[in-house]
């Protein structure tokens, strides 16, 4: 027993009505099944949208991008 982190990082879909596999319904489902087996969740967050990276590797880079800000 001890502390343990999770990452997942993907594309796909999220956030649509009526659609029981978006990304954040099943996020949600798997945090609860967490709790019901007394798991103790400190954070569970989900995030979409933009993003920025800082790093050297050029492939990263080239397919991660994010908006500009507005004017």
């Amino acid at each position: 027993m001890g502390s343990w982190n999770m990452t997942v990082v993907g594309q796909g879909a999220h956030h649509n009505k009526e659609y029981d596999n978006d990304a954040n319904l099943l996020f949600a489902e798997f945090v609860e099944k967490l709790k019901e087996a007394d798991h103790n969740i400190s954070l569970a967050q989900f995030t979409y949208g933009s993003c920025e990276v800082l790093a050297s590797d050029p492939y990263y880079q080239n397919i991660i991008s994010y908006p500009k800000a507005a004017a």
